[in-house]
């Protein structure tokens, strides 16, 4: 625990060791799943300075951002399923919610089948192949 200052919130027998602040700017305070929180990079949340950690579904761990950089806030996106931050001078906010666009219309998809979409579709929400 030498990129933190850190504190234990087990006990003197049994100790658990958490950081409270990072010692690197571009470093996260992470918070696990267990409560035990550490600090780290992740790449694609740069504008996040505190995190946590939703699921470790296999082998990818989900951050949802629980507090921004100066000029950033939370806001849920529907197209990464998680709180992200959001520069609040971009105009795609609507009520902490962004939009997919012309994306947002189902009845413009067509479900994913086994998980693919079809040559010449994609899919941003693992649900419905879009052109």
């Amino acid at each position: 625990m030498l990129n933190c200052k850190y504190e234990n919130i087990g006990t003197s027998q049994n100790p658990i060791y958490s950081c409270i602040k990072c010692n690197k700017d571009d470093d996260i305070l992470i918070t696990s799943q267990s409560g035990i929180k550490y600090c780290d990079k992740l790449k694609e949340f740069n504008q996040c300075l505190e995190a946590n950690i939703t699921s470790t579904y296999y082998y990818r761990t989900i951050y949802n951002c629980t507090s921004c950089q100066h000029g950033y806030w939370p806001y849920y996106s529907k197209f990464y399923d998680r709180e992200i931050c959001q520069n609040i001078n971009d105009e795609n906010i609507d009520k902490r919610e962004i939009s997919m666009g012309k994306y947002d219309r189902e009845d413009d998809s067509v479900p994913v089948e086994n998980g693919l979409c079809e040559s010449g579709y994609f899919t941003p929400d693992a649900k419905n192949c879009f052109k």
